[in-house]
């Protein structure tokens, strides 16, 4: 099983004193840390004007830099969000990451789902997906049409050829079997409120069935599970803090004591939405993801405030798991 790290480099001043070149500070240690640990990639969030979600509006000039202090390790948008910027400017970006960082980009796309910074933005929320279709074609035809004679060509290419890998954002059976049968590779997520995987079971077969019926049977293409991760030495201390952070991070939890949220995070381990425990424990709870075709695991282990501290060492005890 592949496993890979992912941050939305969230953002609360009112509980942590990082700032937020602290912030892209500690990205810097965790990717670096990852690479050295064998991880398969370092994804990074993209989102607009609200700190709480996440504080990259731009993770091509992240990733660059990332790229500058890794070697192997693969990154990526978890995800690029194309309704948000222009198709030429978005793949001339990313093209760029993919060169700095020798051709190890992996490029998620989506549509994004947070309204709030659509409306700030000044684009249409309710037409986002028209949008998405429609810049994800043309990003597309920039990366493979190579006549740089042609005034239309990018004055730049990606490494990867054809195209770095697309990685599409879905929580629906129906859009990932598109993509499979696209030749795309999928990147969904597991709601910790869920009550089994039995969603994430049928998003992965849909996926398998559109490869099996591909158009690009020569394009290899992958389900990554995004998951809510935390590893700590006690099972204790593991929930504990799990607790504190996604109430700092989930408004739903927001209004409930610490308690209540407690009490909530042992069930989302106990039905296998979110991996927090010991490196044995978490081990065993893989086994589930395993078992219904799971090969590429996303920790996301760093949310709601956590001290740098705490996620190096969630980091290092995850890739033991």
């Amino acid at each position: 099983m592949y496993k890979s790290i992912f941050s939305t480099l969230d953002h609360h001043p009112g509980i942590s004193e990082l700032s937020t070149a602290d912030i892209y500070g500690a990205a810097r240690k965790y990717a670096q840390l990852a690479d050295e640990l064998g991880y398969h990639c370092f994804w990074v969030g993209e989102h607009h004007f609200l700190q709480n979600v996440g504080s990259i509006p731009n993770p091509a000039v992240l990733l660059s830099a990332l790229a500058q202090c890794t070697k192997n390790i693969r990154l990526g948008p978890a995800v690029a969000v194309l309704p948000m910027r222009d198709a030429a400017l978005t793949a001339e970006n990313y093209a760029m990451v993919d060169i700095i960082s020798g051709g190890r980009l992996n490029m998620g796309v989506g549509t994004g789902q947070v309204a709030t910074e659509y409306q700030h933005m000044g684009i249409d929320f309710e037409n986002r997906r028209d949008a998405f279709s429609q810049s994800l074609e043309a990003i597309i035809g920039y990366w493979t049409h190579h006549d740089f004679e042609a005034e239309s060509s990018l004055n730049i290419r990606p490494v990867q050829s054809p195209m770095p890998p697309l990685y599409i954002a879905t929580v629906t059976p129906e859009s990932a079997y598109r993509a499979g049968k696209n030749g795309q590779s999928v990147m969904t997520i597991v709601s910790p409120g869920g009550k089994n995987l039995s969603l994430l079971q049928e998003i992965i077969e849909a996926h398998n069935k559109g490869k099996a019926e591909t158009t690009a049977p020569d394009i290899e293409t992958e389900v990554v599970v995004t998951v809510f991760a935390y590893a700590a030495e006690t099972k204790e201390s593991a929930i504990e803090t799990a607790a504190t952070s996604l109430r700092n991070f989930s408004p739903a939890l927001q209004d409930k004591n610490l308690a209540e949220v407690r009490s909530e995070v042992q069930g989302m381990v106990a039905n296998n939405t979110a991996l927090f425990g010991t490196v044995g424990q978490i081990s065993e709870q893989l086994q589930h993801y395993r078992n219904i075709g799971v090969k590429h695991i996303n920790f996301l282990t760093n949310f709601g405030g956590m001290r740098p501290e705490q996620v190096v060492e969630s980091i290092r005890l995850l890739a033991l798991a």
